[in-house]
């Protein structure tokens, strides 16, 4: 049984790792007809309203739930919005890598909110990623092509932003509805941008070709929906090390997309950038896990991840603090923590269930709890 699970693990994170690393090739063959915020609002709003009702199962979320999920996914799925709208003038692959630097972004997040500590490894991988980052800036040239780079940047920050807020704000216990919620919230958010910007009054059915819409299909029902489940389930049943690779294995993907079907070019600097940006996420996402795994979403449909999502935890999925922000975990389901915490877990004699099988813990008393009054000691009562 425990080698079937492990099997079917690893078949959820290869569609994981292929599917959200095809999301930046989807994404940008969708904008070459398709108005980006437009779609990218519609798209979070159709895979919403599919999975709202199916995650639901009777919970009624509150209203400080749902303006948490408003908060959290407008800048989550707001920064893919803002993906979309650079992707127009910046390679599917450049963009991949530059949404990549999430986890480096969570890291300064981490140190300058709760003012946490990393070491020589962390701050190493910092530095790393902060010169790929320039490498990748410099492939760029035009005044249109550098504000693509920078939005891409500042999409990076605010799914960082969203990450941490995500732990702070009411959010359901059910990770795939907080998930949904946060598509249903950022999806006519995008909408209402999309109205005011006049984008959507210019949009004409009729000029959009044919790969745009297949595309934007294929973002809903296998970006969204068939990555996000793929991710739940990758999440469940591997390591939570193991299903954060795909925080580097996308990006790569998405260049390889980019380069092979979009006949995007490859320079040396984008190749030598790349791998420092990834390099640096692995260095980051290596650092010891800390004492508390408080976890939060991540890519909710592809990107970059480090849920969703995320941008798309979207999935609200998410990362768990204990590996850098970045390792990705759902949303209150540490692996075997949350299953053991769920499963009841109480053992005779106080006990509580750690995870691991046939083991617990005991309670010890307080130590005015185990003698008599006054808290005198266990031995002088059996004496007597």
């Amino acid at each position: 049984m425990m080698k079937n699970n492990q099997g079917r693990g690893w078949a959820a994170l290869l569609v994981v790792w292929v599917v959200w690393g095809s999301t930046y090739f989807a994404i940008r063959v969708a904008v070459e007809s398709l108005p980006p915020l437009l779609m990218a609002g519609t798209r979070y709003l159709v895979a919403g309203l599919i999975l709202f009702p199916l995650a639901r199962r009777g919970e009624r979320p509150s209203r400080a739930q749902w303006l948490g999920c408003a908060l959290v996914g407008a800048l989550l799925l707001g920064a893919n919005g803002a993906l979309s709208v650079a992707e127009r003038t910046v390679p599917s692959g450049l963009a991949s890598l530059l949404i990549a630097t999430v986890p480096l972004w969570l890291l300064i997040m981490d140190a300058a909110v709760n003012r946490a500590r990393f070491g020589a490894k962390p701050a190493l991988g910092l530095a790393i990623g902060l010169a790929g980052v320039g490498l990748l800036s410099g492939t760029m040239t035009g005044s249109v092509a550098v504000a693509g780079v920078v939005t891409c940047l500042c999409a990076a920050v605010a799914w960082a932003l969203g990450t941490v807020l995500s732990r702070r704000v009411p959010m359901p216990g059910n990770p795939v509805l907080g998930s949904a919620m946060e598509m249903i919230t950022a999806g006519a958010v995008l909408l209402c941008i999309s109205a005011v910007s006049g984008e959507a009054g210019s949009f004409h059915p009729a000029a959009v070709s044919g790969r745009s819409w297949l595309a934007m299909a294929y973002l809903i029902a296998v970006g969204s929906l068939i990555g996000f489940s793929a991710y739940v389930m990758a999440v469940r049943l591997l390591p939570t090390t193991t299903v954060a690779t795909y925080a580097y294995v996308n990006p790569v993907i998405a260049v390889l997309l980019g380069a092979t079907l979009l006949g995007e070019r490859l320079s040396a600097a984008t190749l030598i950038g790349g791998a420092l940006v990834v390099g640096s996420v692995a260095l980051v996402a290596s650092r010891p896990a800390a004492r508390s795994a408080a976890a939060v979403p991540g890519p909710a449909d592809a990107e970059p991840s480090c849920v969703a999502g995320q941008p798309g935890r979207s999935l609200s999925a998410g990362y768990s603090r204990s590996r850098v922000l970045c390792t990705a975990v759902a949303p209150g389901q540490p692996a075997a923590g949350r299953r053991a915490r769920g499963a009841g877990a109480r053992v005779r004699g106080g006990g509580r269930v750690d995870g691991r099988p046939g083991r617990h813990r005991r309670r010890r008393p307080a130590a005015g709890a185990r003698g008599l009054a006054g808290g005198e000691p266990e031995r002088r009562r059996r004496t007597r």
